[in-house]
């Protein structure tokens, strides 16, 4: 999780290589710190197995790929015509999930901005 974060903050205007890690290291120990004491485990500071970083420490909504289909679907839903849209970017999460499987990164592999045209009135903004 940390690598993929990383991987998306590095093309950002600013990234800072050692400082941006740092802040990430140190914003999953605080999340940790809160998930476990939600959790009530008692003293984990003495635990080793409990001081492992999860996914989740990193990024609360780590899990979002899981449900790309039904967000996907949800962005359309009380748009009448747009099957065709849906089913490109449903090709587009297929292609982004197999090159991910392959460890390549789909970013410079496909589009990740639309422009949608039409008469005015039709919701395009």
């Amino acid at each position: 999780m940390a690598r993929e974060i990383l991987g998306r903050a590095q093309v950002r205007p600013g990234f800072g290589n050692g400082g941006y890690v740092e802040d990430l290291l140190v914003r999953a120990k605080l999340n940790q710190r809160q998930r476990l004491e939600a959790a009530d485990i008692g003293d984990f500071k003495t635990l080793d197995e409990k001081q492992v970083l999860e996914a989740e420490d990193f990024d609360k909504d780590y899990d979002r790929f899981s449900r790309a289909d039904c967000n996907r679907d949800a962005l359309f839903d009380e748009f009448v015509g747009f099957d065709k849209i849906t089913k490109q970017f449903q090709e587009f999460q297929q292609m982004a999930n197999g090159m991910r499987r392959m460890g390549l990164d789909p970013r410079s592999y496909m589009p990740w901005s639309f422009v949608f045209q039409g008469p005015p009135g039709t919701g395009k903004t």
